[in-house]
């Protein structure tokens, strides 16, 4: 099992494979947490079952195929990338929008053109066959049901602050995208979490030798600091959790963190 596991009402929903292209595919799994009973097993394969031949394809660097990937919910489906499943554990035509991305969601390597996206098809931002026009996209994004929070350039045209403008943290509304505010940061942010009103990003300094890791407050409204604590390390990538009024921060020299709010 290469992805992960998904808890939801008493049952998991796990996969157990790498591609759908390769050692007979992945198989979309659902247990009995209470006894581990098998409730469903959904293979995924892509190649012909008879002949073995690919699917078609639709254009130039658009593959058909499913590759494993951290399975997300929004109480109606669950998904594997662009892939959606009833809570059955079946196929279905469409879902909702949700995060996804092309590289996968424990890609911290942040190639060219490949951020996260919020939506239902994993279309590159810009440059390339059938892509979509309006895109919502970042190189990390967490949500509610009214905002869309993210760090990212404006655009994506060229990789470059010239271009496509700086790095900074914004907000669009999630129904029709238009944006809220926006903010630069002193962190190039590897790390990013919604704990209620409060969005909690960490990183390394934006600029070189330019003080040390942080972890910043700031307010979900209008992107306002309102807390920051230094760190030794970095954080990892995607590297905060939140529980029980704490904040737990992963960093690159094997430490968790925890830190909670100075009265």
């Amino acid at each position: 099992m290469h992805g992960s596991v998904l808890v939801e009402n008493g049952v998991a929903f796990v996969t157990a494979g790498r591609s759908s292209y390769l050692d007979g595919g992945i198989d979309f799994c659902r247990f009995e947490t209470s006894t581990g009973k098998l409730l469903s097993r959904t293979p995924i394969y892509s190649p012909d079952p008879k002949t073995g031949k690919q699917p078609p394809h639709e254009g130039p660097g658009n593959m058909p195929g499913v590759l494993d990937d951290i399975l997300t919910s929004d109480n109606e489906h669950v998904y594997l990338r662009e892939s959606v499943f009833g809570k059955d554990g079946q196929p279905q035509a469409e879902g909702k929008p949700h995060l996804l991305t092309l590289t996968g969601l424990l890609d911290d390597s942040w190639p060219h053109r490949s951020d996260w996206i919020f939506g239902t098809r994993c279309s590159l931002p810009t440059g390339c066959t059938k892509r979509e026009q309006d895109v919502i996209y970042g190189r990390l994004m967490v949500f509610n049901d009214a905002k869309i929070y993210g760090y990212g350039r404006q655009g994506v045209q060229w990789s470059n602050q010239l271009k496509d403008g700086p790095y900074r943290i914004f907000s669009v509304n999630r129904g029709d995208g238009a944006s809220q505010w926006s903010k630069s940061v002193p962190v190039q942010v590897r790390a990013m979490l919604l704990a209620g009103e409060v969005l909690f990003i960490a990183g390394p300094p934006a600029k070189e030798d330019n003080g040390s890791p942080l972890v910043l407050a700031v307010s979900s409204h209008d992107g306002t600091e309102l807390a920051r604590c230094p760190l030794d390390a970095a954080p990892v990538f995607d590297g905060l959790a939140a529980a029980g009024g704490r904040l737990y921060v992963a960093t690159t020299d094997g430490n968790v963190h925890c830190l909670v709010e100075r009265k």
